[in-house]
């Protein structure tokens, strides 16, 4: 619907409810009990000359951010205990239960036995909050790609990337829907409480009062100031729900000069990796020569992949020490594209080296690996939009573009059609010749070993 449409359907829905009241009000005829609708804004516009008008809504608004901001936290902790942990899931489970099922005016009542006044509508919004926010936040724990976050351990995203970029685009839609769920129940539960405990002001002390004194005009002009200020939190976390946090560039280029230096021969020996009572690896003898591309050969089912994982660190090997990551700095591509999917092209290339170089660096130098991959015109395209070809080169591009020491790839030019692949292939020959990398990369398929200076078959 067109948002010009959307404003008319919506103002022509207020203003039927206005002609409704005011019809009420001709019908019932009396202004004390059922005011009519230039009455009721009269009433509402005094209100702002009431002294403790500010007081009424700082308390009320005080009590309900602080509530929203301690539930969440809460709801937080618990939450990631909970996606951690089934046995934990489930023992929470009946206490979450317990109070979403229990009527709130039955806590109410209880808290008014319990607390002092103060508190109580800050408890209330507790306990209308934290069970809603607690399994949404679980189920989004649980929706984070885990693939996503070993790729962020081997291109080392410093805590903040991850969380930005990996954590909360999982977790955001989960978020923001238990906020906006519960910012009603919430607002409401902190607004019964403040009129039944009675607290020194808030916007609940001042409707209980107009309702002592019979002033319907004044009761109803307080409930519409708390229905805007509700509907204003809504309107806010709707807001602020499609906000993405971009990729952050230093001011000047400060890539590191003294990448770990690779030797000039490295032997791996003696590796041994078991799944279960599954032996994948055994007894593998491996040599890596500096500035080489090194080529593995085998059969799949081999255990290319795990060596891959042991060599970046993903994974420990029963004997052997080979998490070669502990002296050097590794980029690996992976044998599944692990792309962000919020993030474009030159976003997910670039965003392993933002922490050394200027946008305008990583932009000029994404912009010349993707035009010798073919795909100058694809850097603003997210992962999405993408054919399992051209994801497989952003993926490329994005281990090309990290500074390294040793550079592994899994099937790297899996995906890719014949002439295509001699073209990745001669590009990344001349890349590697440049810049005097190192690489290791797996394969199965003899035609895509010519690029090698050594290769390693396994049988």
């Amino acid at each position: 619907m067109e948002k010009r449409k959307k404003y008319i359907y919506v103002a022509f829905a207020w203003i039927s409810v206005l002609l409704c009241w005011q019809l009420l009000s001709l019908y019932i005829r009396n202004d004390n009990i059922f005011p009519g609708v230039l009455h009721l804004i009269t009433a509402f516009f005094s209100l702002f000359s009431d002294t403790s008008f500010i007081a009424a809504i700082a308390s009320t608004l005080l009590r309900g951010i602080s509530g929203m901001i301690f539930s969440l936290l809460l709801a937080m902790l618990l939450a990631r205990q909970a996606a951690r942990s089934e046995a934990f899931r489930v023992y929470i489970h009946p206490f979450l239960t317990m109070l979403r099922s229990v009527p709130v005016i039955s806590f109410l009542f209880l808290f008014l036995i319990w607390f002092t006044p103060e508190y109580i509508p800050w408890a209330m919004a507790l306990i209308t909050m934290i069970p809603i926010l607690t399994e949404n936040l679980t189920a989004g724990f649980r929706n984070v790609d885990h693939s996503l976050l070993e790729m962020s351990q081997v291109y080392a995203f410093s805590f903040k990337q991850r969380i930005k970029h990996i954590l909360y685009p999982a977790i955001s839609p989960y978020l923001f829907s238990g906020l906006i769920s519960t910012v009603g129940l919430g607002w409401k539960a902190i607004i019964m409480g403040e009129a039944l405990a009675q607290p020194a002001n808030g916007i609940g002390v001042m409707i209980r009062e107009a309702h002592g004194f019979i002033e319907i005009p004044r009761l109803l002009a307080w409930t519409l100031i708390a229905v805007i200020l509700s509907y204003g939190f809504e309107v806010f976390l709707k807001k602020i729900e499609t906000y993405r946090f971009p990729v952050s560039f230093p001011k000047k280029d400060n890539l590191e000069k003294n990448v770990p230096s690779f030797p000039d021969t490295l032997k791996i020996e003696g590796i041994r990796k078991k799944y279960g009572d599954k032996e994948i690896l055994s007894e593998l003898q491996l040599s890596l020569s500096k500035e080489k591309i090194t080529c593995l050969m085998a059969v799949s089912g081999y255990g290319k992949t795990t060596l891959m994982r042991l060599l970046s660190g993903l994974e420990r090997a029963e004997t052997g020490d080979v998490a070669l990551n502990k002296k050097y700095r590794i980029a690996l591509l992976f044998q599944e594209h692990r792309l962000l999917p919020h993030l474009t092209v030159y976003e997910n290339i670039a965003l392993p080296c933002s922490a050394y170089i200027t946008e305008e660096t990583a932009r000029k130098q994404v912009s010349g690996i993707m035009a010798h991959l073919d795909m100058q015109n694809d850097i603003d395209r997210y992962p999405a939009t993408l054919s399992g070809g051209e994801c497989q080169r952003v993926a490329l591009a994005r281990m090309m573009l990290f500074p390294a020491s040793l550079y592994l790839m899994d099937e790297p030019f899996k995906g890719l059609d014949f002439d295509l692949k001699q073209k990745v292939m001669d590009y990344l020959r001349r890349w590697q010749l440049q810049g005097a990398k190192t690489l290791l990369y797996v394969t199965h398929q003899d035609d895509e070993t010519r690029i090698a200076d050594k290769i390693v078959k396994i049988q």
